[in-house]
């Protein structure tokens, strides 16, 4: 949310949108500041303190269209002036444009202002929304609970695990428990008469005692 001050009397409130980057709704208020004083009938200057908006605003080819539009708008009137300000540094025009921005985050007369997208902030937000999606559904799956207790939270990094690791994790191998589900073995059961997980090989079946990993919290209380 941003918001600014018009001298003479007069504020304009902009609420952005909870989607939009905070440069981004610096850009909004300052175009939402030139835009308001393009039909007044007099010189004007418009104070900033961001230092990323007016910049990009020397840029002969700028990235953000909100940063182009604001361009035009200053080539087609001589009367508007652009100019930085120190934030919080106890100027009046400043302050009072903090105290709307607090004030429009929850005002109901406040001007919303909708803008399409910029390629990255849209690549940015569905793959955040992708990844919470597949989050809420990896925590909610039953039946992939023994990988679920070793990678908690999803993400695109690429484990390059052993091909043997992966196979214990995930419980996709040679184990009766996973191959009976698809006919592949009579029954779920290890030759010792429990069922045959990873785990239980790994740690309870007496036919593989002499691989079996110990549990840490064992280990300490035996040392």
């Amino acid at each position: 949310m941003n918001a600014v001050l018009i001298p003479g009397s007069e504020e304009l409130e902009v609420l952005s949108p909870s989607c939009i980057k905070i440069v981004q709704a610096e850009l909004i208020a300052l175009q939402e500041a030139v835009n308001y004083t393009q039909d007044l009938q007099k010189r004007v200057k418009i104070w900033s303190n961001s230092q990323f908006s007016l910049k990009a605003l020397l840029n002969q080819k700028p990235i953000s269209p909100i940063a182009r539009s604001i361009q035009d708008s200053l080539l087609n009137s001589h009367k508007i002036r652009l100019g930085w300000i120190r934030a919080h540094a106890g100027h009046l025009g400043n302050e009072k444009a903090d105290e709307l921005a607090k004030e429009a985050i929850t005002s109901t007369d406040a001007a919303v202002v909708t803008i399409p997208l910029t390629r990255n902030s849209a690549k940015q937000d569905l793959k955040q929304r992708a990844l919470t999606k597949w989050q809420q559904q990896w925590d909610e799956h039953k039946s992939v609970r023994s990988t679920h207790n070793v990678l908690k939270k999803v993400g695109l990094q690429i484990h390059n695990w052993p091909r043997q690791l992966t196979q214990f994790i995930t419980g996709h191998g040679p184990f009766p428990s996973y191959l009976f589900r698809f006919g592949k073995h009579p029954d779920d059961y290890c030759a010792c008469g429990e069922v045959g997980t990873p785990l239980h090989y790994a740690t309870k079946c007496r036919l593989t005692l002499s691989h079996h990993l110990r549990c840490l919290a064992d280990q300490h209380r035996e040392s």
